[in-house]
């Protein structure tokens, strides 16, 4: 049996492959499980398969010691020997947003929403989102899939009102700061605990824009904005996402040029509800997986 997993700080969703797709997927709480071994044990007797085969893995962490942590949930980690023992290969274990980066070539008409329209300028796309973290992931056409560590790069505001926000998060933390400590599920928490619901959305979107910019610019990434990740998918789906507001911290004052070629930058919302799992098997069908 072969079957594709993809691992975040909260959720695990594993599939089968069918024609060139996702299927017969199963979403799990990961605190549910001691560890992939047995969410993998469940989801076969669910589905009355074997529970051996190859499991190709996008996970939301790091690897170290041979071991594949998962960053905003360390008690649960990903042991390759485990599951070799219990009868499982692993062609190989790839970040969950450098998945995500396999899946823009791919990527249908109808599994994205466009949210503004432009002009691709560069060979560069980058793709981002909000979850329990936040992750980040370029592409380079035409085939470069790049892997990040975006959503922890230190934060910054556009004015006062933004340090100060940055100074209360500051203030429960024994570290510096960073963008995934306000744009993830988590950091929209910590604003909703801190400010009225009003002044908690404005931020989220406001910083969202800001790192959105930041990202852009370093990657030249100015083929396209691919926004993903639940938190920003709820938000559009119950109408709560401030596209105006992101969009205003997005094309900030910058110089002409750069001004320049963020206005023009394509913006989508995937739709698809597994970008992971779909890179994943476009990783597959290439020589470099």
């Amino acid at each position: 049996m072969k079957l594709i997993s993809d691992i975040g700080g909260t959720y695990i969703r594993i599939a089968q492959i069918l024609d060139g797709a996702p299927a017969h997927v199963e979403r799990y709480k990961a605190n549910d499980f001691p560890d992939l071994t047995d969410a993998l044990q469940q989801y076969c007797k669910e589905h009355n398969i074997e529970a051996h085969g190859e499991i190709a893995i996008a996970a939301a962490g790091y690897e170290e010691n041979g071991l594949w942590k998962i960053t905003n949930n360390p008690d649960w980690v990903i042991n390759p020997t485990n599951l070799a023992n219990a009868g499982w290969r692993i062609p190989r274990i790839i970040n969950d947003f450098e998945a995500g980066t396999y899946s823009l070539p791919v990527l249908q008409s109808d599994s994205k929403t466009t949210l503004k329209t432009g002009v691709e300028k560069s060979l560069s796309l980058c793709i981002l989102g909000a979850g329990t973290g936040l992750g980040l992931g370029y592409y380079h056409l035409p085939n470069i899939f790049q892997k990040t560590h975006g959503g922890h790069i230190p934060i910054a505001g556009f004015n006062d009102e933004h340090d100060n926000t940055i100074n209360d998060i500051r203030a429960t933390l024994d570290r510096t700061v960073v963008f995934e400590d306000i744009v993830s599920g988590p950091g929209l928490q910590n604003l909703r605990a801190m400010y009225d619901d009003e002044k908690a959305s404005r931020l989220f979107h406001e910083f969202l824009g800001i790192f959105s910019a930041t990202v852009l610019v370093t990657g030249h990434a100015y083929g396209g904005l691919y926004l993903t990740g639940g938190v920003i998918t709820s938000l559009y789906e119950s109408n709560d996402f401030d596209f105006e507001r992101f969009n205003r911290a997005l094309c900030f004052d910058a110089a002409d040029c750069v001004k320049q070629d963020i206005a023009d930058t394509p913006i989508h919302l995937i739709t698809d509800p597994y970008p992971a799992l779909r890179g994943l098997i476009h990783a597959q069908s290439l020589s470099d997986y």
